[in-house]
């Protein structure tokens, strides 16, 4: 038996030949074209994750700008020779002094144009009074002021870089809002100059004389009247300040205006624009709340010992707490 081999062969004319070629060649295209999208998109792809990754690292970089800004605006504030009380002008020539934080990695803090991209400002002027808003101390008496922090990074490699301004509020609240207050008749006079800043309120009459000066308001429930044995030609006489700033003194032109004089509740308020008072202009006697949030006195006093109450550690932390007043005496 054999096996016979039938081969068909077929040949192509030459048109067909070339509709062959034709598409392959389309083929061949279209494979291209999608390859050379692909790799467009890989690596248009890895352009924005760098473009993203240096946004991001920019963001950073100014961010850590705002944090050295305010550590570095925290100190000033807290320094009392500076704030508050410093003409806003001197506080930003002190703002500005200040250098620009360190570069961060690539990022430098400057603008394109080179100059520095830090910025400490002051945005208002110090504002005496209620805090009207913001957490703690609503309608308390204290001090506030604004401040802004502005810092930017760039990549100089790149010219990526970022901007951010933080607002920044200050404020102070005093716990002690007297520079005196007398819990009964109260006599302020020195021998030497004296100037007393803060208001000063007593529960009783006023005895002021001699050369001191109070730069904020006066009030007493009693009256307040002038020591005529310490005040005079050579020892000085009391002055107060007015809603100007103006210090006015107590006797002018051979007159004492004070709570002996008949007409001292018309003068006093002409001369001192209502920041000297007495019992005659409707004073009462301030008297610490009869409850306080509770049950704790303004003021801890310390107990006895064998007071049922008393608890080591309450009354050292009392001494531990407690606000000690300064008085600064000009000798």
């Amino acid at each position: 038996m054999s096996n016979d081999m039938v081969v068909t062969a077929r040949s192509f004319s030459a048109g067909e030949s070339a509709n062959v070629l034709i598409a392959v060649l389309i083929v061949l295209l279209a494979c291209s074209a999608i390859v050379a999208a692909y790799l467009s998109l890989s690596a248009n792809d890895a352009r924005l994750t760098r473009i993203v990754a240096d946004e991001e690292g920019a963001f950073s970089a100014a961010e850590s700008g705002l944090d050295y800004g305010f550590v570095k605006l925290k100190s000033v504030l807290m320094d009392r020779r500076t704030w508050p009380g410093t003409d806003s002008n001197c506080l930003q020539k002190v703002l500005d002094a200040i250098p620009p934080p360190p570069s961060v990695s690539t990022y430098a803090h400057s603008a394109p144009s080179g100059s520095v991209a830090f910025r400490l400002r002051v945005e208002s002027e110090a504002m005496n009074g209620p805090i009207t808003n913001g957490p703690g101390g609503a309608c308390v008496e204290g001090v506030s002021q604004y401040f802004s922090i502005t810092c930017g990074a760039l990549n100089p490699r790149t010219g990526i870089g970022c901007v951010l301004k933080r607002w920044v509020r200050a404020v102070e609240l005093p716990l002690i809002r007297f520079a005196i207050f007398g819990s009964d008749d109260t006599a302020i006079v020195p021998a030497n100059a004296l100037e007393v800043h803060g208001p000063v309120h007593v529960n009783g009459d006023l005895l002021v004389g001699g050369p001191a000066v109070f730069h904020d308001p006066v009030s007493a429930s009693g009256r307040i009247l002038l020591s005529r044995e310490m005040s005079g030609e050579g020892r000085g006489v009391p002055r107060f300040g007015n809603a100007a700033g103006e210090l006015v003194p107590m006797v002018e032109d051979g007159t004492v205006y004070d709570s002996d004089n008949e007409s001292w509740t018309g003068d006093a308020l002409r001369r001192w624009n209502g920041r000297v008072l007495s019992g005659e202009h409707g004073v009462q006697k301030w008297l610490p709340p009869a409850a306080w949030a509770g049950g704790r006195e303004v003021i801890e006093r310390l107990r006895a010992t064998n007071s049922p109450s008393c608890s080591a550690q309450k009354e050292a932390e009392k001494l531990a707490g407690r606000a000690v007043v300064r008085f600064c005496i000009l000798t």
